[in-house]
């Protein structure tokens, strides 16, 4: 079978998932009503032995309400908080580790000699190109191990419904589990929706990748896009807008060969890059409720329609149970075609009619291109839903210039991006709390307030209009003294940066930067402008800022 291209079909069509479990627990931990069993199971069969997966499992004392199955990131451990946290929902639940072996693991699945590159620090070339045929990666051993998991999860309760929730690398793990095993009931996909063949080749930019054999295998029967067609169960998937490393724009392709259209839902959130936020756990722990528990909750699919009028685009939205609707909004992007650096303002509310449609407006800025929006629907139960990106030529000169003000208190901001977060995080994906919020400050007046750093694309747009007496201005409150760092990211991932020690006070302090003031760490001053691609600002503690301005 050497060099062989293989489809999913063909792939998968004579893998042997009959062979014994052979459980070995080796730690129990009794927790309340449930069991946490650290244990070892066996896998698949290679030419030498047997895989050994190694996982936690969470048992209810009493009868289970439903099985989930977690796959976490291929380069993470095992996720203990993420299982804690659904087995205290009443869900059994699996989480196994695909990573294998690591410098600092005691316990991981441990692959035999022949399949050595099926761990993480040695996949290499697997993880991207297929060399021989597709059965000669690690993708098809992490699904492998997916599959046994199934078995675990069936041969302790083998009447009830399966959830599978998949992290990142794990949910592209989970488009192949889907795809394949028939007993998956329903499917969360975090991030990972194939398209790793065509990482930073952007579909609005129109770049092809060269398709040489290696690509070609990999292309039929590792990416998540040839395995949608053959995914049943209802499905939500969930990202943020600007990830750098997974394309949500490629996603919605992934999402359109899904063909139970019905039971298929995703949200976008614009407030992160690289984490979910908290309610995007609410999301998926409704998601289960609807679909392994039976329960009569509301999931909601948005719908948008996108108008010119003159200067301004008129957005009307739909979405079904518009008497459980609590909120609606629609961010709106101008001529970006890097997702990652997708600048996305928040369109402004004008009206909502008796047939439920909520109408909003945008004014076109700068000369417009192309229009990328998206549409978010919440309803009182805490569910989000989202519409896909729709995309509308425009071809629209105006003498709206985009705005200097990069935020103010008047409202939330979309342009604003958390790329770190130092709180605590569930599954290495879920945040415990919102990234940024507005809080009041001194004279009841309010500001982004955040433990992190706050990353801001929307200075691309101005950049042209930037000089060397360019300056940043913005307000600024602190509880504790501290130490403010702003920092300029430019192309080539080359910064200029900006310290100032600043002490704490009951009022407002007023900042105010030249761009001269910024250096690199070679000490050099910024000299084209135009290279800008973001501006960060950050404390060690917790910082309050208004009135963000560059002018």
């Amino acid at each position: 079978m050497p060099n062989k291209i293989l489809t999913p079909i063909t792939l998968w069509q004579d893998f042997d998932d009959n062979l014994p479990l052979k459980e070995t627990v080796i730690k129990t931990l009794s927790i309340a009503n449930v069991d946490y069993n650290y244990l070892y199971f066996s896998g698949r069969q290679t030419n030498i032995g047997r895989v050994r997966i190694y996982g936690i499992y969470a048992k209810q004392k009493s009868n289970p309400l439903g099985s989930i199955l977690i796959l976490p990131d291929s380069k993470d451990e095992i996720d203990q908080e993420l299982v804690f946290h659904f087995a205290k929902l009443g869900y059994d639940v699996l989480c196994v580790d695909f990573h294998g072996e690591g410098e600092d693991f005691k316990d991981y699945t441990k692959y035999p000699s022949d399949v050595d590159y099926a761990n993480y620090v040695k996949c290499e070339r697997s993880f991207n190109y297929v060399d021989n045929t597709a059965k000669e990666t690690c993708w098809y051993e992490w699904t492998a191990v997916a599959r046994y998991a199934v078995n675990f999860l069936k041969s302790k309760n083998p009447n009830i419904k399966i959830g599978v929730l998949g992290i990142k690398h794990g949910a592209n793990v989970l488009w192949q589990l889907s795809a394949m095993d028939k007993r998956v009931d329903a499917s969360i996909f975090l991030f990972g929706a194939g398209w790793l063949a065509y990482k930073n080749l952007f579909k609005l930019e129109g770049n092809t990748i060269e398709i040489d054999d290696e690509r070609t295998k990999f292309l039929a029967g590792i990416e998540s896009q040839a395995y949608a067609q053959f995914v049943e169960c209802p499905t939500l998937y969930l990202t943020t807008t600007n990830s750098d490393e997974f394309d949500s724009e490629r996603a919605m392709d992934t999402l359109l060969r899904l063909k139970n259209v019905d039971d298929s839902f995703v949200n976008f959130i614009t407030s992160t890059k690289a984490v979910l936020d908290q309610n995007s756990l609410k999301n998926c722990e409704l998601f289960f409720e609807k679909y392994l528990l039976n329960k009569k909750i509301t999931l909601g699919k948005p719908e948008i329609d996108v108008i010119f009028d003159e200067e301004d685009i008129i957005f009307n939205v739909t979405a079904p149970k518009k008497s459980e609707i609590e909120e609606v909004k629609v961010y709106v992007s101008f001529n970006d075609i890097n997702p990652k650096e997708r600048i996305w303002y928040n369109a402004s509310f004008l009206s909502q009619n008796k047939s439920g449609t909520y109408k909003f407006a945008q004014r076109v800025l700068g000369n417009c291109e192309t229009v990328i929006a998206f549409a978010v629907v919440k309803y009182n139960n805490g569910f989000t839903s989202s519409t896909h990106y729709v995309y509308k030529k425009a071809n629209l000169k105006t003498t709206s210039a985009f705005p200097s003000l990069i935020f103010s208190s008047s409202k939330m901001p979309s342009n604003f991006v958390v790329e770190d977060i130092k709180g605590e995080l569930y599954g290495n994906v879920f945040t415990v709390q919102d990234s940024y919020y507005l809080s009041e400050g001194p004279y009841g007046i309010y500001g982004i307030t955040s433990d992190n750093t706050l990353t801001s694309y929307a200075v691309r747009k101005i950049t042209p209009r930037l000089n060397d007496d360019s300056f940043i201005k913005f307000d600024i409150y602190l509880k504790t003294q501290d130490t403010l760092k702003v920092t300029l990211n430019t192309v080539g991932n080359v910064k200029f940066m900006y310290s100032l020690p600043l002490s704490s006070s009951e009022e407002w302090q007023n900042i105010q930067l030249t761009l001269a003031d910024f250096k690199s760490e070679l000490g050099q001053s910024i000299k084209d402008f135009e290279k800008i691609t973001s501006i960060s600002i950050s404390i060690q503690g917790t910082l309050m800022v208004n009135n963000f301005i560059i002018i």
